[in-house]
């Protein structure tokens, strides 16, 4: 059957699969029907996005199975051990992820034909998958609330800065980690939390991305699970470091940014904030 590419002998077989749902026959579970040569599996693909088209794959009783911890993996030793958490970890991060996909655009299936459709069709695991190297724009109430934490934190470093001009002499401000035009200039972009927000120049990373958060020519982009219940020491902290780079203009792992951050540290210590 894998070898057919009669359009509507496919579309049968996967109209049936879908049918049959979680116990599928013989002639509709699809990881038997494509097993073997896989050269007419291109044109099944095609039949099968024409079908349910702009769709995306998806199981959820698969997902909420790995969530338990009822995983295909066999623990042997230590390394099946962490393979299963980590499946576990994955599955808990694609579900925090799920609302991200559009109402309407999930094709939910059995964990059985999901095994068969997933060669056919995209699946929303991958979607999301490459939804973690992008940024989305946050919604209005969070956009709100991460415009304010870049303002106050900006704000913060002017006021360190100040603190430095009144406490220091014109020789030892040079070789101060800030400069006093570059300080000037991010207050006037960057201290005002309503023309953060009216900009857009905040957003937000899924759960999953591969950054706490990170600062660009237009904003800072904050990763989601920063915003979660307790998680506010955290943002505060991102929103200090972020901004830091937004002031200084200085990268990680540089020594001006360390003596930036170290600047920071003495300056909170001291205002006891």
């Amino acid at each position: 059957m894998s070898h057919t590419t009669e359009q509507a002998v496919i579309q049968e077989v996967l109209n049936k699969a879908v049918s049959d749902g979680p116990k599928p026959t013989t002639d509709t579970n699809l990881e038997i029907v494509l097993y073997g040569d896989d050269t007419a599996t291109p044109v099944w693909a095609q039949v099968a996005r024409k079908m349910w088209p702009d769709r995306l794959l998806h199981s959820s009783e698969q997902l909420r199975r790995k969530i338990a911890g009822q995983s295909d993996v066999i623990v042997f030793d230590a390394e099946d051990e962490a393979r299963h958490v980590k499946e576990m970890e994955e599955a808990v991060t694609l579900l925090a992820n799920m609302r991200h996909i559009e109402n309407g655009r999930l094709f939910d299936v059995s964990p059985k034909l999901y095994d068969g459709l997933s060669r056919l069709l995209p699946t929303a695991k991958d979607f999301i998958g490459k939804l973690t190297n992008e940024v989305l724009p946050a919604p209005p109430a969070v956009r709100a609330v991460l415009s304010r934490v870049v303002a106050e934190s900006v704000t913060t470093l002017s006021e360190m800065f100040r603190e430095a001009e009144g406490n220091m002499t014109r020789e030892q401000l040079r070789m101060y980690p800030l400069m006093s035009e570059l300080v000037r200039g991010s207050v006037a972009r960057w201290g005002d939390a309503r023309v953060i927000e009216e900009r857009d120049g905040v957003a937000i990373a899924p759960f999953g991305a591969p950054y706490h958060g990170k600062a660009e020519e237009k904003g800072v982009v904050f990763n989601e699970e920063l915003l979660l219940p307790g998680q506010e020491r955290n943002l505060a902290h991102i929103g200090l470091h972020e901004s830091a780079h937004l002031v200084s203009r200085a990268s990680d792992y540089t020594e001006e940014f360390v003596e930036v951050l170290y600047e920071l540290c003495r300056h909170l210590a001291g205002s006891k904030r």
